[in-house]
């Protein structure tokens, strides 16, 4: 259609994949809400302290979908090679 790739609605970051699944990022999500929780450090340690699960950053998503987009985009066809003269 060539619309650009946007972000149409987001509620929460997904987890991550090396969190354990959707049980893991709930406890990762426990554990960094909790200083007192007994894997907060080693979770900070893991992945940092500036994680916040509602907060998007929408133009990196957007810069990614379109970086997604450029690379699924069929690339225009080549036309037919002409046979060579005899």
């Amino acid at each position: 259609t060539g619309q650009p790739a946007r972000a149409r609605s987001m509620r929460r970051w997904a987890y991550a994949y090396d969190v354990g699944g959707p049980w893991g990022y709930e406890e990762y999500l426990q554990a960094m809400a909790d200083p007192h929780h007994e894997r907060h450090a080693e979770m900070i340690e893991w992945r940092g302290s500036g994680f916040n699960p509602k907060t998007l950053d929408v133009v990196e998503i957007e810069r990614e979908l379109a970086k997604l987009a450029r690379k699924w985009t069929r690339k225009p066809s080549k036309p037919p090679r002409k046979p060579a003269a005899p």
